[in-house]
């Protein structure tokens, strides 16, 4: 469903930015404070606030995968933002997959996925 690159180029960050879904371990959450810092070499700043889950397994796994999903799931990042723990893929309906170069989980609905 999403295609794979090495290059960082405007097709990866269409404008204004949508809230993206940070995954670590098994769990995920919407993300909204993100954005490109370099191309060469590739950097990409994100924010977490402390008190949630996810800075905790981020802090842990030193690994994340950042999931673009389409303005449709809205309703979707607003259901994973207030539940906290638990199957958040049960509970919003978006698919779990295996990552390629992290041990983290991908959110297959995603149309562009940074594995970080």
């Amino acid at each position: 469903m999403f295609k794979t690159t090495d290059t960082l180029n405007s097709e990866c960050h269409p404008q204004p930015r949508v809230t993206a879904l940070l995954a670590s371990g098994d769990n995920f959450m919407p993300l909204s404070w993100h954005m490109p810092v370099s191309k060469s070499p590739f950097r990409y700043a994100v924010a977490i606030r402390n008190e949630n889950k996810s800075y905790e397994i981020v802090k842990q796994t030193k690994e994340f995968s950042l999931n673009f999903i389409d303005f449709s799931y809205a309703q979707t990042c607003e259901i994973a933002g207030s539940s906290h723990g638990g199957d958040k893929f049960a509970t919003t309906g978006l698919s779990q997959k295996h990552a390629h170069k992290i041990k983290s989980s991908l959110i297959e609905q995603a149309y562009m996925i940074y594995e970080c």
